[in-house]
């Protein structure tokens, strides 16, 4: 793995959930748990109308140098964009020199 190929700063977040205290509802914040060079390739992106509403999904490919406790349940913020990608799937490369995440984008 070379550091060049890893030219897109991302940031890994993690789901918070918290109670409110004057209603006893649940809040759901998103915290950092790490950041990270990275490199992010679109694979592809299906458009469909649902219930008239017109609706994005992209799959990405995002390979970086292994980072410990990055789950599934997590969410990718690509900081130039802004852009939220939802883990799908995380592989680990032998001897965690490296990961592969496989991730969604939805939009609407």
């Amino acid at each position: 793995m070379r550091a060049g190929q890893f030219n897109e700063r991302i940031t890994f977040e993690k789901k918070s959930v918290t109670r409110d205290p004057a209603f006893g509802s649940e809040v759901v914040t998103w915290v950092t748990h790490a950041d990270a060079y990275a490199d992010v390739q679109e694979l592809d992106a299906v458009e469909q109308v649902i219930n008239g509403v017109r609706t994005l999904r992209g799959r990405s490919l995002i390979k970086l140098r292994w980072l410990p406790g990055v789950l599934s349940d997590m969410r990718i913020r690509v900081v130039a964009t802004g852009t939220l990608l939802q883990i799908t799937s995380v592989a680990d490369m032998r001897k965690r020199i490296g990961m592969t995440i496989q991730a969604e984008e939805y939009s609407a």
